[in-house]
C-alpha cells in the first residue's frame, strides 16, 4: 500500500475556530475601539500629513510590485513542478501537495480579487480625511461602483500561501511551524507596506488573512484529507 499523507494533527474544529476567529477579533476591534482609522491617522501624521510613502521606491517598485512578481513567480514554480510530477518518479509523491497549494492559491487571490471589483470601501488615500475626495466607503456605496480596496490584495498574495502550513502538517508536521512563518512574514511585510503607502486599513489584511486561512483549510481538507483527485501514486512503504 502507497503512502498517504497523515492527517491533520489537529482536529478539524481547532482550525475552524482559528478562520472564524480572526475575522471576528478583527471586526470586533474596528469597531468598538475604531483601531484602524486611528492606525492610519497615526501612520498620515507620521509622513507629514500626507501619504509620503506611497510611491517610494522600496516600497512600490520594490516590496508592492516586486512582491506580487514574486508570488507569481512561485506560483509558476509550483506549476511547472505538478506537470513534471506527471513524468518524474522522484517528484509523485508531492503532487497532491501541488496541486493542494496550487489550488489554495488560485481560489484565495480569486475571490480576493473578487471581492475588491464588489465592495464599495475606498482605499485611505482616496478619503478626504487623508486629502482625497470621498467623505467614506458609504458615500462611495451610493455611487453604486466598487472601491476596489476591500479586502487587500496585496496581503493577500503573502497569506494565499497559508497552504504551506497545511501541507507540512500532513507531509512534514516537525516543519508546520516554519511553514506557517513564511506566509505570515510576507502578509504582514505586504501589509505593512500598503498601509504605508495609504492604500489599505489594517482590516482590510485581516480580512485577506482570513480568506486565506479558510480556503486553505478547505482546500487540505478536501484533497489532502478526503483522498484528493490528482491520481498520485506513493512509494511502497517498506517493511
Amino acid at each position: 500500500m502507497g503512502i498517504l499523507p497523515a492527517s491533520s494533527r489537529w482536529p478539524a474544529a481547532t482550525h475552524l475556530v482559528a478562520v472564524l476567529s480572526v475575522p471576528t477579533a478583527g471586526l470586533l476591534t474596528v469597531r468598538l475601539t475604531r483601531f484602524d482609522q486611528h492606525l492610519a491617522d497615526a501612520l498620515f501624521t507620521l509622513e507629514g500629513s500626507a501619504w509620503t510613502f506611497r510611491n517610494h521606491p522600496v516600497l512600490e517598485l520594490g516590496l508592492h510590485q516586486g512582491g506580487r512578481w514574486m508570488v507569481i513567480l512561485l506560483a509558476l514554480v509550483l506549476l511547472i513542478a505538478l506537470l513534471l510530477s506527471l513524468r518524474i518518479r522522484a517528484l509523485t509523491h508531492w503532487r497532491r501537495a501541488l496541486g493542494c497549494l496550487l489550488v489554495s492559491m488560485a481560489m484565495a487571490t480569486s475571490l480576493i480579487a473578487a471581492l475588491k471589483s464588489l465592495t464599495p470601501d475606498v482605499c485611505p488615500w482616496r478619503l478626504a480625511r487623508y486629502g482625497g475626495h470621498f467623505a467614506s466607503a458609504a458615500v462611495h456605496a451610493a455611487t453604486g461602483s466598487a472601491g476596489h480596496c476591500f479586502p487587500s490584495g496585496h496581503a493577500g498574495a503573502g497569506y494565499c500561501l497559508f497552504g504551506l502550513y497545511f501541507v507540512a502538517d500532513r507531509y512534514a508536521p516537525a516543519w508546520r511551524w516554519q511553514a506557517l512563518a513564511i506566509p505570515l512574514a510576507l502578509g504582514l511585510t505586504f501589509g505593512i507596506t500598503q498601509q504605508l503607502r495609504g492604500a489599505h486599513f489594517l482590516s482590510h489584511d485581516l480580512w485577506s488573512a482570513a480568506l486565506c486561512w479558510a480556503i486553505a483549510w478547505g482546500t487540505a481538507r478536501l484533497m489532502l484529507d478526503n483522498g484528493g483527485s490528482l491520481g498520485d501514486t506513493y512509494p511502497a512503504q517498506s517493511t
